[in-house]
């Protein structure tokens, strides 16, 4: 080899390439962690110092979160409508042929629904053509579950009857019993 230097073969000059190759390499990962140590404790310190930080991304997050569970409730009831709306069963007041529906989802145990019923009611006042659709959803106690298996007896046979026991049952006061809901039965 005319272009050699002397005691300095290709094969020498290589190995010589990657052992510097090498050598850089580790420096640049030791280079790297001490950047990276160096950044993670900045990072910790400026958390430490806007502790806001946190809050606002969790608000994000949670925003993020109640969208993606609207559109999940939304794509739910597109696909239940036709079930939501069905009201064939007869736990429905107001006009059975009416364009404008309201569905009201409730418990017969459930304080709450009873002071909702007393809006529905206004409403069904104010807006004699509005169709109110009563979906039972007795969660609270097995008095619950008997009483949504009493109105479906009840509306399949004679919606106006259903309606009567319907409101009797959430306008009374105070926890249901079987001996209330007997009298109840009874005035029927």
């Amino acid at each position: 080899g005319g272009n050699t230097l002397v005691g300095s073969s290709p094969t020498a000059r290589t190995r010589k390439s990657m052992k510097l190759f090498i050598l850089t390499f580790i420096i640049m990962l030791q280079l790297n962690t001490a950047y990276a140590d160096e950044m993670k404790e900045k990072m910790k310190q400026f958390i430490l110092e806007n502790p806001e930080i946190i809050l606002k991304s969790l608000e994000n997050y949670e925003v993020q979160l109640e969208k993606k569970q609207n559109l999940e409730s939304k794509k739910k009831i597109i696909e239940y409508k036709s079930d939501i709306l069905d009201s064939s069963n007869g736990l429905y007041s107001g006009k059975s042929e009416s364009q404008t529906s309201i569905v009201k989802f409730s418990d017969y145990n459930c304080s709450y629904c009873k002071k909702a019923h007393q809006d529905i009611v206004k409403i069904k006042k104010k807006f004699p053509n509005v169709k109110i659709i009563y979906k039972n959803f007795p969660i609270l106690s097995p008095l619950s579950e008997k009483l949504a298996r009493i109105s479906y007896l009840i509306a399949e046979n004679d919606n106006e009857k259903f309606n009567i026991f319907h409101n009797l049952i959430l306008s009374n006061k105070g926890p249901l019993n079987d001996k209330k809901v007997n009298n109840i039965l009874k005035d029927l």
